[in-house]
């Protein structure tokens, strides 16, 4: 009985790892959206509009960011992993027709490894854009892109503009996040989320279009999501203060605890972690001010004035 060979096995005679055993392997470190089946899409990068419009007139043209993709041409076969990054500007840029007499057209700007074992012309990775008619209500032309291509960009083309960036036109970035076997990914809306459609135990997703940008974690039944305190503001980092002081109560039964260094900013959360006499553990209230940051302070109940307290707390703050 034998299985698919990884990568690095060279081919001798007829025995070898074949390409699809190599697109096979590949698909294995990549996201899915169900068992077998790939999560095409561009793997997650540092810019958000993948697909630019330019100013350029003769002719319109597109500009194809730098970025890493990974598609799946059928289940069972794999994945094709071509790259933009490191390409030519001038290699980067799709040209589209001129803008129509009336009305107003679809363009979609797409990526494809072509392969001649699937019937292609030629071996390359290329870029392209498929028009749609023009019309008054035009129709994306989705159906009439080439197989295998994975789709990055809709962009409507209205009549008489002279380039891409012209007004009215849009842009709208369609192209799927996907990342590697076990990451979280991204997804902007609950709609993409739905797109993996049998997530396993554990999968996490980042939601885009949520402050924050908070995780989701599929517990075998829902997107369960992520608990994530943020302490800090901007580019103020946190600070955690763990200590252990002595204190004595005033006449008032309160006691204070100044910190040895103030917070620069706000002191967010404090909690005391024991609080106890020569005799024993102590009960006591804590006494909220939102605007100390050197120190705070609290009641302690059923304890005399002048008595000695020793106290260990953690603050956070920034």
């Amino acid at each position: 009985m034998s299985v698919n060979r990884g990568p690095g096995v060279r081919q001798i005679g007829a025995i070898g790892t074949t390409p699809k055993e190599h697109r096979l392997a590949l698909a294995g470190q990549y996201a899915e959206n169900a068992p077998g089946v790939p999560r095409s899409g561009v793997l997650v990068q540092g810019i958000t509009n993948l697909v630019t419009p330019t100013a350029s007139t003769a002719p319109m043209t597109y500009l194809v960011g730098e970025a890493a993709t990974v598609m799946a041409r059928a289940v069972g076969d794999g994945v094709y992993t071509p790259t933009t990054a490191g390409a030519t500007i001038a290699n980067r840029t799709v040209a589209t027709a001129n803008a129509p007499a009336t009305g107003s057209r679809w363009d979609l700007v797409w990526i494809k490894q072509n392969d001649q074992e699937k019937g292609d012309a030629n071996n390359d990775a290329i870029l392209g854009v498929t028009s749609g008619t023009a019309a008054a209500s035009p129709v994306r032309p989705t159906g009439t892109v080439p197989a295998g291509a994975l789709i990055l960009s809709e962009h409507q083309i209205f009549a008489g503009a002279a380039s891409t960036t012209a007004s009215p036109n849009t842009t709208t970035q369609v192209w799927r996040h996907t990342a590697a076997r076990g990451a979280s990914i991204p997804v902007r809306n609950v709609a993409e989320r739905a797109e993996i459609t049998s997530p396993f135990r554990g999968q996490r997703v980042t939601r885009l279009d949520s402050d924050g940008l908070p995780e989701e974690t599929w517990d075998g039944s829902v997107w369960a999501p992520r608990l994530i305190i943020q302490i800090g503001q901007g580019t103020a980092p946190p600070i955690f203060k763990s200590l252990e002081v002595s204190v004595t109560l005033d006449a008032y039964s309160v006691a204070y605890i100044v910190f040895p260094e103030a917070f620069p900013t706000k002191l967010v959360s404090t909690v005391l972690m024991r609080m106890h006499t020569t005799g024993g553990p102590v009960s006591y209230n804590m006494v909220a001010d939102g605007t100390s940051r050197s120190a705070i302070k609290f009641v302690v109940n059923g304890v005399p004035s002048g008595t000695q307290l020793y106290i260990q707390y953690q603050c956070w703050g920034y």
